[in-house]
């Protein structure tokens, strides 16, 4: 029968901050005080604070979230900018009051936008966002999300059904 391990205590560093050399394993999660979960990952090019982006911790690989090349798999949001040469936190579960949008409508399904690191209310085939909603209608397209271990198949989702 296998052991099992829990969690290690992460208490470095906040949402906001980017490191040039990783500070904690990549995959690390946190909690932040209002309980949303957070996971440690490589930056990409083009992030801020709200920005939503691919990551596959098995090649160390981020991404923004976009419909044009890339990969799919699951999906967060970061809290800062982070680039390509840094590393930082990511929110993977709870309310985020920072994501970046195009309009969107209060309560609705969130879908991949046209514009790569954002979501949109729009519907697309192969864009659906899986455990992502907006609760707000956005603000110059910022919105309130609520997110749980948000992914996203692309297109290879729609041969799946």
């Amino acid at each position: 029968m296998p052991n099992l391990t829990g969690y290690k205590h992460v208490l470095h560093g906040n949402t906001v901050t980017a490191d040039t050399t990783a500070q904690v394993p990549v995959g690390s999660r946190a909690y932040d005080t209002a309980g949303g979960e957070w996971i440690y990952i490589r930056g990409t090019a083009a992030t801020s604070n709200g920005t939503w982006v691919v990551y596959d911790l098995a090649s160390d690989r981020t991404e923004l979230l976009g419909r044009s090349g890339g990969f799919f798999g699951p999906v967060a949001i970061t809290g800062t900018a982070i680039t390509a040469t840094q590393f930082g936190w990511a929110q993977i579960h709870g309310i985020n009051r920072s994501a970046s949008t195009d309009t969107v409508a209060a309560r609705a399904q969130l879908y991949v936008d046209g514009t790569s690191g954002r979501v949109d209310d729009a519907a697309a085939t192969g864009s659906t966002v899986i455990g992502a909603i907006s609760l707000s209608a956005d603000e110059t397209n910022v919105a309130t999300v609520y997110i749980s271990y948000p992914i996203w198949y692309g297109t290879a989702f729609v041969a799946f059904i």
